[in-house]
């Protein structure tokens, strides 16, 4: 439940059952009581929608809220999806042209 709470950015109680039985399958068959998809950050027309300094500005945030979860020991728990956001945010600067490689590899790297 954490997994899928984090990763798909749900708000499931920790004591939820996420598998039910299969009845008219062999016995013992559990399955998930939903469907998952992706995350789709990348996709998110977010992004797509701001203008250069506001992109900019998004990413200096990102990499600010990446850096104090690594400082605080809770980059792996990324409970927002700083990374997957701010990874996007730079795919998306990358794909306009508003920032070259070399900076958008220096985000990368001083947060890492």
């Amino acid at each position: 439940v954490l997994f899928l709470n984090k990763t798909y950015d749900l708000q499931l109680d920790d004591n939820y059952q996420i598998f039910e039985l299969v009845k008219n399958d062999k016995p013992g068959t559990y399955k998930l009581k939903f469907n998952v998809s992706s995350p789709r950050i990348a996709d998110s027309p977010r992004y797509a929608d701001l203008s250069k300094d506001e992109l900019i500005e998004e990413i200096e945030c990102l990499s600010d809220c990446k850096a104090a979860l690594k400082t605080s020991g809770e980059l792996e728990n990324d409970p927002n999806q700083v990374v997957a956001k701010l990874d996007a945010a730079l795919a998306m600067a990358e794909k306009k042209k508003y920032l070259g490689p070399k900076r958008i590899e220096a985000y990368r790297n001083t947060t890492t």
